[in-house]
């Protein structure tokens, strides 16, 4: 099966957990930011994985890749917050407060460039460089042991996300920066160095994003279920579950290529 082939079917698949999550109607309670953050990244996760099946179905295959790496940051995030061990009300407090220091970093920048520039209503205002650091590397939400009073395991040992870091993470890192890997369909044997592809040659990246942007996506609603103590219906397992087992026939037995279809234990979200 093509990547454009198997676009349409993730597509579908993603249409159908966005439509659940909108008819559900999730209302997030003001003082608990752990919902509203929970949420907020659930709905980021949706447009990203739409975004993958878009590129992959216009061929675009290397860039939808390198697209997918924010699917597997979205959940290392929701993990990570939503780990009951430890601080989920302090973590996604921690988080939103990242994004308040890169506004006061764009004042700061504003101050500094554009005086005269006068700023948006709203804006704090950063009289110093503020510290931007302040939020987890990847590195650290992946390897954040996820504990969680509907989370089981067959081991019994916390779940972590150290081969999705080095299996999806780094691998994919090399599209989302300009690296030698990723100039691969430029070098054409034959002709012309600098011909620009009208399609990237390697299917293997497209199969993989595609797989990588469900996977992810479908973490994020069972953990944002978690939350709410609510679970996606048996039709909207078995579809987004054969999608993927299907995704995952494919790239092994078309391609040769190893993934499991790893996905957090109990189920997913939304009534």
């Amino acid at each position: 099966m093509t990547p454009e082939e198997m676009a349409v079917k993730v597509t579908d698949a993603v249409t159908l957990l966005r439509t659940e999550i909108d008819d559900t109607v999730f209302c997030p309670r003001n003082t608990v930011q752990v919902e509203r953050t929970l949420l907020m990244v659930a709905c980021k996760t949706l447009r990203l994985a739409e975004a993958v099946c878009s590129l992959v179905r216009n061929g675009f295959y290397g860039e939808a890749f390198g697209l997918s790496r924010s699917c597997l940051e979205a959940f290392l995030i929701v993990k990570f917050i939503a780990n009951t061990a430890k601080d989920p009300e302090g973590r996604a407090n921690d988080y939103l407060s990242h994004a308040e220091k890169h506004m006061q970093t764009q004042e700061w920048i504003r101050q500094k460039h554009f005086p005269h520039v006068e700023p948006p209503e709203g804006t704090p205002i950063a009289v110093t460089k503020p510290d931007t650091s302040a939020w987890q590397p990847a590195w650290n939400l992946a390897m954040d042991k996820f504990e969680h009073p509907r989370e089981t395991t067959v081991s019994g040992v916390p779940f972590q996300a150290e081969d999705d870091y080095y299996g999806v993470y780094e691998h994919t890192s090399h599209y989302v920066h300009v690296t030698a890997v990723s100039l691969a369909p430029y070098l054409v044997r034959g002709g012309e160095m600098f011909k620009r592809p009208t399609c990237d040659s390697e299917d293997t990246k497209g199969l993989r994003a595609l797989h990588c942007a469900l996977g992810y996506l479908y973490m994020v609603c069972i953990i944002l279920g978690y939350q709410f103590d609510v679970s996606l219906p048996d039709h909207v397992q078995r579809h987004v579950n054969a999608v993927l087992d299907e995704s995952l026939a494919n790239m092994q037995q078309n391609y040769g290529i190893f993934a499991k279809k790893k996905i957090v234990s109990a189920p997913p979200i939304v009534p």
